[in-house]
């Protein structure tokens, strides 16, 4: 199972914004249900609050801390990911 967790909910100014967090939330929520093969990965998709590592948007896939994640980073990671665990 992959795991990822999209901070929301900065503690501090220098953060990224929430809207960030959100916005990036929905956007790999869609594309997991989109393109992800439910009978080859499993994915569990949550939030969390702020990981206090002020370079955001941030993103944590099994444990594993992603700083200042976009659109196209975030699909980097994921199909990375999910690509070692179909092989």
């Amino acid at each position: 199972m992959i795991h990822i967790d999209v901070c929301m909910g900065c503690k501090s100014e220098g953060c990224c914004k929430l809207e960030s967090g959100i916005e990036l939330y929905e956007f790999i929520k869609s594309y997991i249900l989109e393109f992800i093969d439910w009978e080859e990965v499993e994915i569990n998709l949550t939030t969390c609050k702020c990981v206090e590592i002020c370079n955001g948007p941030i993103i944590k896939i099994n444990g594993q801390v992603y700083t200042n994640v976009d659109k196209n980073k975030a699909l980097d990671i994921i199909k990375n990911i999910v690509l070692k665990k179909e092989a």
